[in-house]
Order: structure tokens, then sequence, then C-alpha cells
């Protein structure tokens, strides 16, 4: 949706068809999915009211912030951009890279997506994109993946954003891209059952509402999200140590969607046979080839060739999967988690507002 609304401020056409506009804002909400957003209609009644009447639209998979937030920038999959994931391991230098915050500084992530950026075609025309985030995100090695183009205008508190974003809707036309990490983040920590989400969701129905009635007339906006959540107790955690699999090197991946690399020559088949006894229908344990074949997936590009896992744990029922030597501490305490292929983490919104409604 952001080629499309590129597109549309320049007058083209765009698979989305939305019409010309003098300027366009993409509202990225962070983990808002379909499903959690329609799941808590009391606490987001504009939203909803928009959401009514509407279809959702589905995410990549995995269905991780990384992936898909560079997808959302490419407008390819992620096997073909080569930011196939969360955690990952580079069997060429053995280094274990989180591809979202894992990067030293902004020239760190240098060669590691593949494809042109939006931001990158907009300033090929002449033209300013615009990123609206925390101020944290404005030299991060991951914009540099996804806006490496854009000038970056930080906002901290999430009321100060859409200022921001209405402000230089009245400077004149502009593609303008607003980031919403807050919902993410509380359902790591609280759930999407928790009244701290409820209560930011809360906030940003009344924020989008406003800020609707704000804009020119002649500007469109779109709302959407990367992925959705899942919560999970921590009696459904499964702990893949004592799943008996001999030559693990290294765990990544997402707690919902678990990249298992083995070591040389260890024998892959063994150890999926032991996963899928161990794990039972909670999770599906399958190779990279076989999501392939079966549509999940694309392809993998020739520079993501080091990068892919022997195995993929993709979670079937509201399970969160670890590896107690290489899971962080940390996560085991997250209440909220995302990654694989339910429904409630797949379906996104796409709300249209302004000039597309």
């Amino acid at each position: 949706m952001l080629t499309s609304a590129a597109l549309a401020v320049a007058g083209e056409k765009n698979s989305l068809q939305l019409s010309k506009v003098s300027s366009a804002v993409v509202i990225m909400v962070d983990g808002l999915g379909w499903l959690n957003l329609r799941g808590a209609g009391g606490h987001a009644r504009f939203l909803n009211a928009i959401a009514e009447g509407t279809k959702a639209g589905n995410t990549v998979l995995p269905t991780t912030t990384a992936a898909a937030l560079t997808s959302l920038a490419t407008g390819l999959q992620p096997n073909e951009h080569g930011i196939i994931g969360y955690r990952v391991l580079d069997r060429d230098t053995g280094r274990d890279q989180n591809l979202l915050s894992g990067w030293v500084d902004f020239e760190d992530s240098n060669g590691w997506r593949k494809g042109v950026t939006i931001s990158e075609s907009v300033a090929a025309l002449g033209h300013t994109m615009h990123f609206v985030g925390p101020a944290a995100y404005a030299r991060s090695g991951f914009t540099n993946i996804i806006m490496p183009s854009a000038k970056y205008v930080p906002s901290e508190r999430l009321a100060e954003r859409f200022e921001s974003a209405l402000t230089l809707l009245a400077e004149g036309p502009s593609v303008i891209y607003l980031y919403v990490p807050e919902l993410d983040q509380t359902a790591h920590a609280n759930g999407v059952g928790s009244h701290r989400w409820l209560g930011l969701l809360e906030e940003l129905d009344g924020l989008v509402r406003d800020f609707e009635s704000n804009m020119p007339k002649s500007a469109g906006a779109f709302l959407t999200a990367d992925h959705g959540i899942v919560d999970v107790p921590p009696t459904s955690h499964i702990d893949l140590e004592g799943s008996g699999v001999a030559g693990i090197h290294y765990y990544g991946g997402d707690t919902r969607c678990g990249y298992l690399y083995l070591e040389k020559h260890s024998p892959i088949e063994p150890a999926k046979a032991l996963l899928r006894e161990y794990c039972g229908s909670a999770v599906t344990v399958t190779t990279p080839q076989e999501l392939i074949e079966a549509g999940w997936m694309k392809p993998y590009a020739n520079s993501a060739h080091r990068l892919v896992p022997d195995l993929i744990l993709l979670a079937n029922k509201d399970v969160a999967i670890y590896h107690r030597k290489f899971s962080s501490r940390k996560s085991y305490s997250m209440v909220g988690h995302h990654g694989s292929w339910s429904a409630a983490e797949l379906q996104i919104p796409m709300l249209r507002l302004g000039a597309w409604r």
C-alpha cells in the first residue's frame, strides 16, 4: 500500500486503485492485527466503524516486523528482499543477526536488503518522503533498510506524531510514513487483552479520528499493520532443549516461527521427525523448500541463501517456541507473540481515510 500511496500522489495507476491526492499518509500500527482490532470494538469505535464492510488484508510469512516492513518498503516478499525473519544465522560469517534491532549503526545494515525502496524511488523523482517516528529510530540500521532516502521527523509522543504529519501536509505535497510501535511493544509486555494495550488502542482511535478531521480534503490516508498478536500463557511454552535433537547449531526466528540451524552435515529428516513427535499438533515442523512448494513463500534470492534455516517451526495453537540455550531470558516473559500463520497473525486492517474513504 505504500507503493500505491506514492503512485496516487503522482496521479498514476496503482494496485489498490487509490485516487489521485495532493499528499498521502500511510499509518503503520505495529502489531494491530485485524482480529485484534475487531475484537476490541468498544475501545476503537472510530476505526471499527471504518472497518465495517471492508475486508482484511494479509501480511507476509513470517509475520514479523523486520520482514513485513521491508516488504512494505520494497513491494517484494521476504525471501526476495533478503530480510527473511527476525533472528537469523549468517552461515558464511557465523554472525547471529537480529535483523530488526541488532544493528550497530545506520551503515551496519548496508547490503542486507535487496531491491529498491519506495523512499529511493520517490527521491529519484525529485520529491521528499517523510518518516515520522520515535527519535530512537532516526539513524537505526533498520531505518537504513526500509527508508534510506526518507527525511526523518522525530516525534516522541504518539499525539506528537500525528501533529507532525498534519504540519507536513500543510506544507505541500508529500508522502508520509507514520510509524506507531507502541501497541506492539505493549502487547509483548502485557498482552492484547491487557488494560494497558486497550488504553493505547483507545488513544490511537481518538488520534486517528481527529487527524482525519483536520487533514486537507485533498489528502488521503491509509491505516494498516505489519502483523497481528496472539497472547500465550507461560504454561503453553514449548522448549526445544528437551526435544532430544542432536546437532543444533543455532535457533532463531520468532517465538511462533522458529528457525532451526543444524551443524554442518547433520541429517535434517531425523531432526524433523523428532521435533514433530515432541511438539505434536501444536507446531508444524517443515523445511523452507516445502513452504515454497506449498506457495507460502517465494524462492530465496541468491544473496539470502546463507541465511536459510534447515527447519522452520510454525505454531498452530496458542503456544510459543523456545530453546533455552539460544532464546533470551527476556523473551520468556513476553505475553503477546507473533510470527506464524494463524489468521490472528496474518490478517491486517486496510483502512482508508480522508480523500480515500
